[in-house]
């Protein structure tokens, strides 16, 4: 799931990344002409995986279609993989 995400109607793109068995989400936003990063833990609980941004986003990975499904947020499609490092 390591990768460059984008969401299929235009919300803000995130990068999934992880080391030493822990995940995060990394989200960069625009704000008056400076880019703030924004990194959240990826937990897991119950057999299912959650972005802790204060509050719970669940986090669901169809390996099939190879989509990142959000609730709430919506789908995303990868634009690239971190560990091949291709596009």
């Amino acid at each position: 799931m390591q990768g460059e995400w984008v969401h299929v109607k235009g919300r803000p793109a995130f990068t999934l990344s992880g080391k030493g068995g822990t995940y995060n989400v990394t989200r960069k936003a625009n704000i008056r002409g400076k880019v703030l990063e924004t990194s959240y833990l990826i937990t897991e609980q119950g057999g299912k995986l959650f972005i802790e941004t204060g509050f719970a986003i669940l986090l669901t990975y169809d390996e099939e279609r190879d989509r990142i499904i959000l609730s709430p947020g919506g789908e995303y499609k990868r634009v690239s993989n971190i560990k091949k490092g291709t596009r």
